[in-house]
């Protein structure tokens, strides 16, 4: 399973959306939020960081996760979800 931050200094992600210590990613876009975790390997301070995320876009409750199975980020959970709009 390759390291978040490795894919981001190669320039495969934006390590902008990605929390501090590289277990955890963001991607929001188009009215949905995209997370993404390492769930056996993720730091207190990258689950606070996910944490915040969570809160900051209103996301009070979590489906269950789903998992990525192929590629660099193999054995990662994620949730998709759609945000509310505001407007």
């Amino acid at each position: 399973m390759r390291d978040i931050r490795s894919l981001a200094l190669a320039g495969e992600i934006d390590a902008n959306l990605m929390s501090p210590e590289g277990g955890a990613i963001v991607v929001v876009e188009h009215g949905t939020l995209i997370a993404c975790d390492r769930p056996d390997d993720i730091s207190e301070r990258d689950n606070a960081w996910l944490d915040e995320v969570f809160e900051r876009y209103g996301v009070t409750d979590l489906p269950p996760p789903s998992y990525i199975v192929e590629g660099e980020l193999a054995g990662w959970r994620y949730w998709s979800l759609e945000l509310e709009n505001d407007g």
